[in-house]
């Protein structure tokens, strides 16, 4: 069964590299995109992604708004939310794992290395 992947992030660039990443990982995924969290919000009350993925640094809303907004959507509980941007400082961090982020991830320079760091989050 193909598990369901939801980006949210300002820049369309992030699902074009995200589904070239999956591509490396044998198991099926497909994946949906949101360009802003009150996009993502509005997708959300009718369907239930297996993973999403944030990104930290986004306008009007950033992503750690994002993930406490989500967390407060009753079927999402167990859904894991990934932040994730091009740096992401121990304060923010922590302070996402605070709010409920199953992790963070620093965005990576190759396709190679997200293919590797996602095998490890989806597995």
């Amino acid at each position: 069964m193909q598990k369901q992947i939801l980006i949210i992030d300002d820049d369309r660039d992030e699902l074009e590299i995200f589904i070239e990443a999956l591509e490396g990982i044998p198991a099926a995924y497909s994946c949906s995109y949101a360009e802003s969290p009150e996009e993502a919000l509005v997708m959300l009350t009718n369907t239930s992604p297996d993973y999403i993925f944030i990104d930290y640094n986004m306008p009007r809303t950033n992503g750690l708004e994002c993930l406490q907004a989500i967390k407060k959507i009753e079927q999402l509980q167990n859904t894991p939310l990934i932040i994730y941007s091009n740096s992401i400082s121990e304060e923010t961090r922590r302070h996402a794992k605070q709010l409920g982020a199953a992790t963070c991830i620093v965005k990576p320079p190759t396709i190679d290395i997200l293919t590797a760091m996602l095998k490890e989050i989806l597995a």
